[in-house]
């Protein structure tokens, strides 16, 4: 059975997963910074991943997050709620920044941010680093502008990858509104 870990920020712990839970690979932390990543040193026979796009996802609850934003009339969160429920909305904080919240069927309540996370730099900042990348094109609905569908945007995002540097300008116009802020401040 092959494992593979999520959100790492260290070559120590790269290590640890590979030793004691005979993990294959993992997915480099998106909120460690570029000086960061740049030391990280892969066990043999480890893929090290990175996404390079997605909505960004500030927390996940078990707990109903639309009680008090859409009026949920449910008392508590059940495994119907779980199979069947599908909704979203936006809500505002007391610092007025916007959040999203998302439930979609057989998943749990989300909390986004209104910008989803694009960072194409990575991609030729570590040329020879990363085993994959990784682009989460799900249906969040947040303040990013996607101009193309699903299909063209996963064929300008793998021609990215492979040296196109005119994909990267057409990817920067194509979607506008992300954020990638992570990579330049870091932990």
């Amino acid at each position: 059975m092959q494992v593979l870990i999520w959100n790492l920020t260290n070559s120590f712990s790269l290590q640890c997963i590979a030793d004691e839970f005979n993990a294959k690979g993992a997915f480099v932390s998106n909120e460690i910074n570029r000086k960061q990543i740049n030391p990280l040193v892969c066990p043999e026979n480890f893929e090290l991943h990175y996404s390079i796009y997605h909505p960004l996802m500030m927390l996940m609850s078990r707990q109903c997050l639309f009680h008090q934003t859409v009026g949920c009339k449910k008392k508590r969160f059940d495994n119907k709620c779980l199979r069947k429920c599908d909704k979203s909305a936006s809500i505002l904080s007391l610092k007025d920044a916007s959040f999203v919240l998302d439930k979609q069927r057989g998943a749990h309540n989300a909390l986004y941010s209104q910008q989803n996370y694009m960072n194409l730099q990575a991609v030729t900042d570590f040329p020879d680093k990363f085993t994959r990348f990784m682009i989460d094109l799900r249906d969040i609905k947040t303040d990013t502008q996607i101009g193309a569908d699903k299909a063209m945007l996963v064929s300008l995002f793998n021609a990215y990858i492979h040296g196109d540097m005119s994909a990267r300008e057409t990817l920067e116009q194509t979607i506008v509104g992300t954020i990638h802020h992570q990579y330049k401040k870091g932990l």
